[in-house]
């Protein structure tokens, strides 16, 4: 299988001719699945070249016709997850069939042992937003990172999305890898001219010098108080806390597509402090915030038993 972050030279020419100028009429496209950085590097890009509309994952077709018909510039975010059933017509957008003229067709990867990690963590926020819950159930899910944090070493990545699904019947891990296959499946079918790559790795640690199109992430990584909440770890890559020595040839067998097309390597040095601020305070924090969200939503019907 070809490694396509290596692919260098096939979307240098593509990615030079966007830069020779910056433009507030100038529009770029940032395609990623869930919890791989979308948010913070779509954002810079807007940062970057002061383009003023900003579109957090749309997610039908008609978006972007209203896009089309309005000369305007923009930066738009776009969900790999959300569009999954929506695919020949998202292909047909990147591959400029609806004349939106996106400068740059941006798409961001992350070693798909991470991106769960993360998933493990945010998936509290839209699941206490979309519905009413006892406080022993807000408590039973803060508890689970908090034994994380006490056992790192004897509770296993695979332990919690287990408890994840007997518990709240959310399958985390089966969903991430449909999601990753796709993902990869879908980057293949793309022309290599309709393409750009980036790791989110790289941009994190600010190894882009290989990147023709590196200008437009030098701006202010400031994702908004909006968005805040996106932001685990600000950077800080402590993934491989969360896993024990049995996680990684699982992780590896579910993955291995993503992993294999993207490079990653499979030997993982596991092991790290699981810090508080980055597990259970940070999840807390998300049930805390999605839970007004959707008192606000609801005229501040408080949650019933249950």
């Amino acid at each position: 299988m070809k490694k396509l972050i290596l692919k260098w030279r096939a979307y240098g020419k593509v990615a030079k001719s966007g830069m020779k100028r910056k433009s507030a009429d100038e529009r770029y496209l940032v395609i990623g699945s869930g919890k791989t950085g979308t948010t913070v590097i779509s954002k810079t890009i807007q940062n970057t070249t002061k383009i003023e509309n900003y579109f957090l994952e749309p997610k039908d077709v008609s978006d972007f016709e209203n896009l089309r018909d309005n000369k305007v510039g923009a930066v738009v975010k776009v969900i790999f997850d959300q569009w999954m059933t929506q695919l020949p017509l998202l292909k047909a957008i990147i591959n400029n069939e609806l004349g939106t003229n996106f400068r740059l067709n941006i798409f961001i990867c992350r070693d798909p042992r991470a991106e769960l990690v993360s998933r493990l963590h945010y998936i509290a926020y839209p699941y206490f937003s979309q519905r009413k819950v006892a406080p022993n159930v807000r408590n039973e899910w803060i508890q689970m990172f908090e034994n994380k944090e006490r056992n790192p070493r004897l509770i296993s990545l695979k332990d919690m999305t287990d408890a994840m699904m007997q518990r709240f019947e959310i399958d985390l891990t089966a969903s991430a890898a449909e999601i990753s296959d796709g993902y990869a499946g879908f980057l293949e079918e793309i022309d290599e001219d309709r393409r750009v790559i980036l790791k989110y790795e790289d941009f994190i640690s600010g190894n882009i010098k290989n990147y023709p199109w590196r200008r437009l992430l030098s701006g202010d990584r400031d994702v908004g108080q909006e968005l805040k909440r996106t932001r685990r770890t600000g950077g800080l890559e402590d993934w491989k806390a969360f896993l024990v020595e049995d996680d990684v040839k699982w992780l590896n067998k579910i993955f291995e597509r993503a992993i294999d097309l993207f490079g990653y390597d499979q030997d993982v040095d596991v092991g790290g402090q699981v810090r508080s601020e980055t597990c259970s305070l940070y999840v807390e924090r998300l049930i805390e915030e999605a839970q007004t969200a959707l008192r606000a939503q609801t005229n501040g019907v408080p949650p019933t038993p249950g």
